[in-house]
C-alpha cells in the first residue's frame, strides 16, 4: 500500500515538474530563493542548526554557511528526533556508508513526493512505460521500503504491474538467466550490477529481443558499459544521479544531466569553499528545498562532478551538472595531494581480457594494488604491461601489487567499487 499512496501524493508535483522543467531561468532562481528561505526558516528552530549558526541565517549569506559532511548529520539526526512527538508520522532511511559513516535521515511528505516525481520524470522523459515489462535489479533494502513485507526477491510490483523486481545480490549467472525469460523492454539497476548482468547474459549466449533502454543509478558510468550496452544489446543508456539523502540529477534524451532545481539546490566547490566556474571539478554540495523535517544544508555528499553551463538541446531549461566523476573514496591522490580521477586506470583494465573482474585500491600514496578474478595468475608480461601504463598516470614513485581473488565483495547495499582510496 506504501507504494501506492507514494505515487498518488506525489502525482501533483510530477505535473507542476512538466511544466517547471521548461521555465526561464530567472523564474527557476525565484522558485529556489522561495523555498531556500522556508528550509532556512525550519532549519532555525532546529537545536543543531541554531547551535551552528548562532542566529537566523539570510539569504545573502547563505554562500557563507559551515558546509555540512556526512559525519555530521548524525547529531542533526538526532537533534530533529529529541524534538517530534512520539506520534509524528516520517519516513526515514539509512544511507549505505559507500562514500562515508553510515547515517539515519528523516523526511517529509513534501520531500518524498518530489523524490518521487522527479524520478518518474526521468524515467518517462526517457521512453519508460510503467505498464510494459520492466526488470528492476535493486538491493533488499530498497525492496523492503517498496514493498513492506514482501517475502519473495523476484517478485510483480503491486503498485506497478509491468515492473519485476530481482534482488541484485543473486548469483549473476542465475539474475541472467531470470532477466532473459522475462525478456523486458527495460532494465534499472546499479552500473556494476548492469555490467556484470551484460556480461553474464553475452558469455551464456543468451538475447533479449524486446530490449529497448537500459536506466541506471547510485554510481559512476563508465563509457566501456554504455559501448557494451550498445555493441551487444544495441540499446542505450539513461543516467541518474540520486543518493538516498535526495534525488539531484538525470540524464535527458540528449544525452545532459539536468539537475533537479525544484528539489535541491547544487553547488560545485574546491577544496577552499570556493564555486568552482564551468568545466572544472567540484565537490558537490546539495541544499534540500522541500525537506522541512531535516533540511539538509550545504551538504556535502562526498561526491565529485564537472561544473556545466550552457543549454541543453532538448529544450529543457533546468541547470546542467557535468559528468559525475566519482565520490571521495574513488578517487585517488597523487603524491603531492592532487585529486585524481581514475578513469585512466580502469580503461587500461577493460582492455586486459586476463581479467573477470578488477578493483583497483589505493593503499597509500606510493602503493596502489590491482585485485582481480581471473581463472589463471597475470602473467609477468601482462602485470608489467599494465604498470608501465599506470605509471605515468600514478607517477614513477608508485608501485603497483597484483592479487588473485575468488571474489571482489560487493557493499551491503549491493554496489561494486570499482576503485576505492584507503586514503579518503
Amino acid at each position: 500500500m506504501s507504494a501506492w499512496l507514494n505515487i498518488m501524493r506525489a502525482a501533483p508535483r510530477f505535473m507542476r515538474m512538466l511544466r517547471s522543467q521548461y521555465w526561464p531561468r530567472q523564474t527557476m532562481l525565484e522558485y529556489q530563493r522561495l523555498h531556500l528561505a522556508i528550509t532556512l526558516a525550519a532549519a532555525a528552530k532546529i537545536p543543531f542548526y541554531r547551535q551552528r549558526f548562532g542566529s537566523d541565517p539570510a539569504i545573502e549569506d547563505f554562500a557563507k554557511l559551515p558546509i555540512l559532511s556526512r559525519a555530521e548529520a548524525a547529531a542533526l539526526h538526532d537533534s530533529v528526533r529529541a524534538q517530534l512527538p512520539a506520534d509524528a508520522q516520517y519516513a526515514r532511511a539509512t544511507s549505505s556508508g559507500t562514500s562515508g559513516p553510515r547515517a539515519d535521515y528523516l523526511f517529509d511528505r513534501s520531500h518524498q513526493s518530489s523524490r518521487y516525481a522527479a524520478r518518474a520524470r526521468y524515467l518517462l522523459a526517457n521512453g519508460w512505460n510503467p505498464l510494459q515489462r520492466s526488470v528492476w535489479l535493486v538491493g533488499r533494502g530498497f525492496l523492503e521500503a517498496w514493498e513492506p513485507g514482501y517475502e519473495d526477491p523476484r517478485f510483480v510490483s503491486r503498485a506497478l504491474p509491468g515492473v519485476r523486481f530481482i534482488a541484485n545480490s543473486n548469483d549473476l549467472a542465475a539474475l541472467a538467466a531470470e532477466v532473459a525469460r522475462i525478456d523486458p523492454r527495460f532494465i534499472y539497476g546499479y552500473p556494476s550490477v548492469l555490467d556484470g548482468a551484460l556480461r553474464a547474459l553475452t558469455a551464456a549466449k543468451l538475447r533479449i529481443p524486446s530490449l529497448r533502454r537500459l536506466f541506471a543509478g547510485a554510481e559512476v558510468i563508465e563509457d566501456s558499459l554504455r559501448e557494451r550496452a550498445r555493441r551487444d544489446f544495441g540499446v542505450e543508456i539513461s543516467a541518474n544521479y540520486g543518493s538516498t539523502e535526495a534525488f539531484l540529477a538525470w540524464e535527458c534524451p540528449a544525452g545532459n544531466y539536468h539537475q533537479n532545481s525544484e528539489h535541491v539546490l547544487i553547488e560545485l566547490v574546491d577544496e577552499a569553499g570556493r564555486a568552482v566556474a564551468p568545466g572544472e571539478m567540484g565537490r558537490v554540495l546539495f541544499t534540500t528545498l522541500e525537506n522541512y523535517l531535516m533540511p539538509l544544508i550545504r551538504y556535502d555528499i562526498g561526491d565529485y562532478a564537472l561544473a556545466m553551463d550552457g543549454e541543453c538541446r532538448c529544450g529543457r531549461t533546468l541547470p546542467l551538472l557535468g559528468r559525475v566523476v566519482g565520490r571521495g573514496m574513488n578517487l585517488f591522490r597523487s603524491a603531492d595531494g592532487k585529486l585524481l580521477t581514475t578513469w585512466d586506470l580502469v580503461n587500461v583494465l577493460i582492455e586486459t581480457p586476463e581479467m573477470d573482474m578488477y578493483q583497483i585500491v589505493q593503499k597509500t600514496l606510493r602503493l596502489v594494488i590491482v585485485k582481480y578474478v581471473a581463472p589463471n595468475p597475470l602473467t609477468t608480461e601482462v602485470e608489467a604491461r599494465i604498470r608501465a601504463l599506470f605509471l605515468p598516470f600514478l607517477g614513477r614513485e608508485v608501485s603497483v601489487d597484483f592479487e588473485r581473488v575468488t571474489e571482489i565483495a560487493r557493499t551491503a547495499a549491493g554496489k561494486f567499487m570499482i576503485t576505492i582510496s584507503e586514503l579518503a
